[in-house]
């Protein structure tokens, strides 16, 4: 006779005159078997309350219990199991399992421990006792675990997906998804597919992860992970239409998920439909209004809405809680909401905080490279039909080869524009890496030996910062995208000008900084304009009176700057705005914000989009005089006003953003149009508007001198950065640390 036989013959001795109810046993475990829980919870007391020490019973009570969800009793009756055979393993697992459900890790972990030592070669018990330590963040040991289950249970499907989600926390894709299509050569659950498209997505291979989710939903239409996963690869494929769908899924079977409604609306702000972001966002910050970006998203909503109902207070609130750091905001946003450099470098850092918390190890790369020639690779989303395009692209064309070997990185999507296969053509190399994941990019700069990686997007849209957290070059510059601190220890460089970052300002910025001698923005020279103007009548201008424009988005127009605005269309008669007109909802808002000043909305003119740049830049020759915003200035379409000989104003900031109409009219030798204050600002829009004479005399310096401007002379642009970048190469080779410098004026 066994030990274990013996124990249950002394349980049954000791009650001789009550004989066992096997039969009722048989029923309890057949109800048991049929999910008939209820009915076999009665047997199981029934049987209990005449033995309560038989081990069988307290086993299938115990598992009942938790079946149930009972895991209190169920414990209670493992443990009773237990005492009457102490070293029975798979009770010692069940009172692990039991454990785990009610978060007790330590005392689970303890239990299945002695279940394995008990009986090594426990598959199961191993896979729960990974289970716990994955619950308990010891992940690495959690894979242990699981692959010592699979040495003895090789096609253990269980511990096969569990290794292959522990391998995915540790950012070991390849593994991870070798582990998912070991399973699916047997089978496939929607988990599987889910978890399967979400290592893949992280690698930046979304046609492949669409398929998995797109399987998992096949087998689960209300899925709601595999919903919103596929939703964010949509997303970062630029298929906005189709991932909004997606979260629109999402909401309808949870309406008030916070996660799901914030980057729903960041998906509708992309594709411009403010008002259903501002609506939406208004009905999240009732659902958790302490959502790290929903003050951020309202606020910016409402801007690009001029919605400016309490604007003053929630601004207010807004800076205040990224000062508390109880806000944490998407950076390129708050350049609209303060100029302060202070706040907007604590924003870059609770941004990077949130965003970058899990930094990764630096790929291993030499500390210097034997180049001929400086490598020097741009890296952007924006190499397609976007503003950075066409201002980098005569910089591409003009670079000395025979010092410097340029290198183009693209991650956003090809649009076959023209633009896409001018950048192409003009750089030496060009890599599309859509679909490679960050750290492969890393892997693709280090194995370029790339000696300088310049950002050329910061946090803007699409922007893949974590690129550089891996130090794939010996030197990283901010450049252009951005205006403004990355607050990355990574990028030890941005590239500004005197003007955008003042001296006593600089302590503001994680990098360090290279000030370019005129204007850090560059130019395409080559850019065409139209020969055919439009009509005043086509572009619904009237016939005669002054036109001041101002074509920046709407979200840079802020109360106090409108203020001025519609004082100068009082006082200047026959006077229009001519504004940007791509949101139904800030054009009915901005109309009536000027009759509430007093002024016929009529005069408010929105200008219709243009079928190509060129003619938009045409229809410059229309307006009078360019009107900038103060908080967040005009960049490149201030660069264009004056290109095509439109005289612009600015009223400049504090901070990078707020400065660069300034630096641009410092480039273009009209620094008496850049005013400190908004009084001058209007007094000088004033001005110009009622001095005929005065404006032409500018304009005519614009168009005269156009080619001879600092602003548009390319090659000398070209050649200050060269000599930026043959500086900090210097200085590299010579192990000096990373430090501002100023670049020297090239006649």
């Amino acid at each position: 006779m066994s030990k274990r036989e013996g124990r249950r013959a002394q349980n049954e001795k000791a009650t001789p005159a009550v004989p066992f109810p096997a039969p009722l046993l048989q029923q309890a475990t057949a109800l048991h078997h049929q999910g008939r829980l209820q009915e076999a919870h009665a047997c199981y007391s029934a049987i209990l309350n005449q033995f309560p020490k038989h081990y069988d019973t307290l086993h299938f009570f115990g598992v009942l219990q938790c079946q149930l969800g009972n895991y209190t009793a169920g414990v209670e009756s493992f443990n009773s199991a237990l005492n009457v055979e102490p070293n029975a393993p798979e009770m010692h697992m069940n009172l692990g399992r039991a454990y785990k459900d009610i978060g007790q890790l330590p005392k689970a972990l303890r239990s299945l421990d002695r279940a394995v030592s008990l009986r090594p070669q426990y598959p199961e018990a191993l896979n729960e006792r990974g289970i716990v330590l994955m619950a308990m963040g010891r992940v690495d040991k959690a894979v242990e675990s699981y692959e010592t289950a699979l040495k003895f249970k090789p096609n253990f499907v269980q511990a096969l997906y569990n290794k292959g989600n522990a391998l995915a926390a540790l950012k070991r894709r390849e593994e991870a998804l070798a582990c998912y299509d070991a399973i699916m050569q047997v089978t496939g659950f929607p988990e599987l597919f889910n978890n399967r498209g979400n290592v893949l997505t992280e690698l930046h291979r979304y046609v492949h992860a669409l398929a998995c989710y797109e399987k998992a939903l096949e087998m689960r239409p209300d899925f709601v992970d595999a919903l919103f996963n596929r939703g964010h690869a949509l997303l970062s494929s630029q298929r906005y239409e189709e991932a909004l769908a997606s979260y629109e899924r999402v909401l309808a079977i949870k309406p008030t998920d916070p996660t799901t409604r914030e980057v729903f609306d960041r998906t509708t702000e992309r594709l411009q439909r403010f008002k259903n972001a501002l609506v939406s966002f208004d009905s999240l910050r009732g659902v958790s209004q302490f959502y790290p970006h929903v003050l951020g998203g309202y606020l910016y909503a409402s801007l690009a809405c001029a919605q400016w109902d309490q604007y003053e207070l929630k601004m207010t609130t807004m800076i205040q809680g990224v000062r508390s750091t109880d806000n944490c905001v998407d950076p390129l946003r708050f350049m609209a909401f303060s100029d302060s450099p202070l706040d907007q470098s604590a924003c870059a850092q609770n941004w990077v905080a949130f965003k970058f918390s899990d930094r990764p190890q630096a790929i291993p790369r030499p500390l210097h490279y034997a180049h001929e020639r400086i490598r020097v690779a741009y890296l952007s989303a924006d190499f397609n039909r976007h503003p950075v395009a066409y201002s980098v692209a005569d910089l591409f064309e003009s670079h000395d080869r025979g010092k410097f070997e340029i290198f183009g990185i693209s991650f956003g999507a090809d649009d076959k524009s023209e633009i896409r296969a001018r950048l192409e053509k003009s750089l030496d190399h060009f890599h599309d890496v859509m679909d490679k994941s960050s750290e492969d990019i890393a892997r693709l700069i280090r194995d370029l030996e790339i000696d300088i990686a310049v950002d050329v997007m910061g946090h803007t849209n699409g922007a893949r910062p974590e690129i550089f957290t891996y130090r794939p070059a010996p030197i990283s510059i901010n450049y252009l995208g951005y205006p403004g601190t990355t607050g990355l220890d990574c990028i030890d460089y941005l590239m500004a000008d005197p003007f955008v970052i003042r001296k006593e300002d600089e302590q503001f910025y994680r990098e360090k900084i290279i000030a370019l001698p005129d204007c850090y923005l560059p130019c395409d020279t080559k850019c065409k304009i139209a020969e055919q103007t439009p009509t005043r009548a086509s572009e619904g201008l009237p016939e005669a009176g002054f036109v001041f424009c101002c074509f920046s988005m709407h979200y840079k127009i802020t109360p106090g700057i409108f203020d001025v605005w519609m004082r100068l269309l009082s006082q200047v008669e026959g006077s229009v705005l001519w504004l940007q007109g791509n949101n139904e909802l800030a054009k009915k808002n901005l109309r009536l914000e000027a009759q509430g000043r007093g002024v016929d909305p009529e005069r408010l003119v929105f200008a219709k989009k243009a079928p190509r740049f060129e003619d938009h830049l045409a229809r410059h020759r229309l307006a009078d005089l360019y009107l900038d915003t103060p908080l967040y200035n005009a960049h490149s379409t201030a660069r264009d006003a004056l290109w095509t000989g439109v005289p612009l104003i600015t009223c400049s900031g504090r901070a990078f953003a707020s400065r660069v109409a300034g630096s641009i009219l410092h480039a273009a030798e009209l620094p008496e149009l850049a005013t400190n204050n908004i009084g001058e600002y209007e007094v000088l829009a004033f001005t110009l508007a009622t001095t005929p004479d005065l404006l032409k005399s500018y304009r005519d310096r614009l168009v005269e001198r156009r080619q001879r401007l600092p602003l548009f002379d390319m090659d000398r642009y070209r050649r200050h950065m060269e000599q930026a970048y043959t500086t900090i190469m210097e200085r590299h080779a010579k192990g000096e640390a990373p430090r501002s410098f100023a670049v020297s004026k090239i006649s």
